[in-house]
């Protein structure tokens, strides 16, 4: 076989000439004649007609597979002379995910320490094509990535940019796309599972207690696990509890960062909301860990530094889970009295008059009975009422750990 498409070069019926018996010999499979221009070549059905030149051009997961039964491919840039530009604007159906893995680079720009320099390939989102600097790119003089680099996109159209900015002899790359169903395990896309992507964010996400209640169904990773993540980005995970008696079990199934670039490439772990919290650890390098601490917030921020080659490394992947420790009060069942009542001495120093609460979910917090606490409203009933009454110099603050209405 010469190539993915290609059986033999020579000895079948031209489709242009049927008294020629001196073409290409297609594979049955998805396999397509590229015409008069190459006649000794085959490509995958429905790109035929950019058998000579694969440059500016449009790929569509639905033409794709009602032409050939496939919704995976090549791409196989022409041999240009620098300065150059081709786009590869790659169309998914609905429900898809596009997915690149990139083998091969010849004379593709080169990397200055920092950032690629003169070309690179890059994928970015949307059909305009038009370079990100901030975006991750990946170049090389004569690279052959073993494993390949991989490129993910799952918000719509995305648009493969191939540009070189510098005179050259022969410019090349080679690899190969994916449209990937979403919703299934197929393919080498990570989706994330019982998070909440912030909105107007680049890369946060919200994951909370209730919606992880069975094992496994709260996964995290970086963005385009298991692929290259997005250069110089700060993306933050808020894991909340319900209750502070709930402990946060964070298990690393996979850790992967540049060696060398712990200054850059880590993950921060907060007792807190924010990163002006306590830090509880950090990580980087290949140092896989199960850690655990108590709630009601913890934060684990993902700091990227530069692309760095060989781009052999893809970020970390984890799951959630959450533990219950066991307490002995629970806030329904307490029904303290009120220390305000007329006639009671506001000092603290005065014992309040005894006051029975109401029937059912009205319960009444006494500032002279007690100075803090905890409610966890899972169990009440759909109306319930909270009373807080305290000394003349109080300030009642209320912490709502978590809710979902």
């Amino acid at each position: 076989q010469v190539d993915l498409w290609t059986q033999e070069a020579k000895g079948c019926r031209c489709p242009f000439d049927s008294t020629r018996q001196d073409c290409a010999c297609c594979v049955r499979d998805g396999g397509c004649h590229c015409g008069r221009s190459s006649p000794n070549r085959c490509s995958q059905c429905g790109l035929e007609q950019h058998c000579s030149n694969m440059c500016n051009i449009t790929i569509d997961s639905r033409y794709l597979a009602a032409r050939s039964g496939k919704t995976f491919g090549q791409i196989k840039s022409p041999s240009i002379e620098g300065p150059g530009f081709c786009w590869y604007l790659l169309q998914p159906d609905t429900g898809q995910r596009v997915e690149i893995q990139v083998y091969r680079l010849v004379s593709v720009g080169r990397h200055n320490g920092t950032s690629c320099q003169s070309g690179f390939l890059q994928l970015v989102d949307g059909a305009e094509p038009r370079p990100r600097p901030g975006d991750t790119q990946i170049c090389g003089s004569n690279e052959r990535f073993v494993p390949p680099v991989v490129l993910f996109a799952d918000r719509g159209s995305a648009t493969l940019l191939f540009h070189i900015g510098e005179p050259t002899l022969r410019s090349q790359f080679l690899a190969y796309f994916s449209f990937t169903p979403t919703s299934s395990a197929q393919g080498a896309g990570f989706q994330a599972r019982g998070g909440r992507r912030i909105e107007h964010t680049e890369c946060d996400w919200l994951y909370q207690d209730f919606s992880c209640r069975d094992p496994g169904s709260c996964v995290l990773a970086s963005p385009g696990y298991p692929g290259l993540y997005p250069p110089n980005r700060q993306c933050k995970y808020l894991i909340t509890t319900s209750s502070i008696h709930t402990q946060i079990h964070v298990s690393f199934t996979a850790l992967l960062l540049p060696h060398n670039h712990c200054g850059t490439d880590y993950i921060a772990i907060y007792q807190g909301s924010t990163p002006s919290s306590h830090v509880l650890t950090t990580l980087c390098a290949n140092k896989k860990q199960q850690l655990q601490y108590p709630g009601p917030n913890l934060l684990l921020e993902f700091s990227s530094g530069p692309s760095v080659p060989p781009y052999d490394y893809n970020g970390f992947l984890a799951t959630l889970e959450f533990i219950e420790k066991s307490s002995s009060t629970e806030s329904s069942n307490i029904y303290p009295a009120k220390s305000t009542e007329p006639g009671v001495m506001m000092d603290g120093t005065s014992a309040p008059r005894h006051s029975t609460s109401k029937p059912g979910c009205d319960i009444v917090y006494s500032g002279n009975e007690t100075r803090s606490g905890h409610f966890n409203s899972r169990s009440w009933r759909p109306t319930c009422s909270l009373t807080f009454f305290g000394r003349s110099t109080d300030i009642v603050h209320v912490s709502l750990f978590n809710y979902m209405l």
